[in-house]
């Protein structure tokens, strides 16, 4: 018997089939007997009369697939349109596309070309702003790469890819890249892809604002002039009091309130400010 690995990923077409069964069929043939054995024949055993024939096997064809054949690359000469850029930006990105991002070279020569549109987009606003209008597109000044991303790989394209596409290129212009740099670039750094992206979203953090100097409220406490002097023991600097109003012109004192610090902080930030 013939045992084919079997794994779906393409069928041989029927002509192809037929021919190989009706060799195998044909080698089966021309196969010697089995000699019958001598033995008793077991009731449930390969050899008793009953027993079904053989099923012929089915020929599987396991095709092996092959990386994307890169087709020229576009070379600018001034008379090209920003259309042209797109064009070779969408092929490339198409060929990401049609092998499952299987070839990280694919992916990263599809964003370069993005990334060659984009730079080619800076010098002509006018086109790239009909471009986006055409496509239903709106420019996002928090996230300029990413109308180009959609341009490229299509508005219906998964969202969480399209924004790391969007930051990878955001990073190379970080870098001042030109043109073509961005798939070495990609191929070059640590972790690839999302090293890129890790990298540029760490950059895109606003810087830490620098801690204002705390007020120092019992310095201002200090020089605020008394409105009364009344004896209290104890050798704490400042006590916080709580006292009852009698009528409009005087209090009366009913005593400290502890020694909350958090309480006097506010006390004293009410009173020195």
């Amino acid at each position: 018997f013939i045992y084919g690995v079997i794994n779906w990923k393409e069928g041989a077409d029927e002509a192809l089939t037929a021919g190989i069964i009706d060799e195998v069929e044909r080698a089966l043939l021309a196969a010697p007997k089995r000699a019958t054995a001598a033995g008793p024949i077991w009731a449930d055993g390969p050899s008793r009369n009953d027993a079904p024939a053989a099923p012929v096997p089915t020929a599987i064809f396991e095709v092996e697939e092959e990386e994307p054949e890169e087709e020229p690359a576009f070379v600018a000469d001034g008379t090209e349109a920003l259309g042209d850029w797109l064009a070779a930006a969408r092929s490339a990105a198409e060929a990401a596309v049609q092998f499952d991002q299987r070839s990280r070279h694919a992916l990263y020569r599809a964003l370069s070309h993005a990334y060659d549109f984009a730079l080619a987009a800076d010098a002509r606003a006018d086109e790239f702003a009909e471009l986006l209008a055409d496509s239903g597109i709106t420019a996002q000044a928090r996230a300029p790469m990413t109308p180009v991303v959609k341009l490229v790989f299509g508005v219906t394209y998964d969202k969480t890819r399209l924004a790391e596409y969007g930051l990878a290129l955001m990073h190379g212009r970080r870098h001042g890249l030109g043109q073509g740099a961005l798939l070495g670039f990609l191929e070059g750094h640590v972790g690839g892809l999302k090293g890129v992206v890790q990298a540029e979203r760490v950059e895109r953090r606003p810087a830490p604002s620098a801690a204002k100097p705390a007020t120092d409220y019992r310095t201002r406490a200090r020089a605020l002039q008394p409105t009364m002097i009344v004896p209290f023991a104890g050798d704490d600097e400042f006590v916080l009091l709580v006292a009852r109003r009698i009528d409009g012109e005087h209090v009366a004192m009913l005593g400290a309130a502890g020694h909350d610090d958090v309480m006097l902080q506010k006390a004293l930030r009410t009173l020195a400010r």
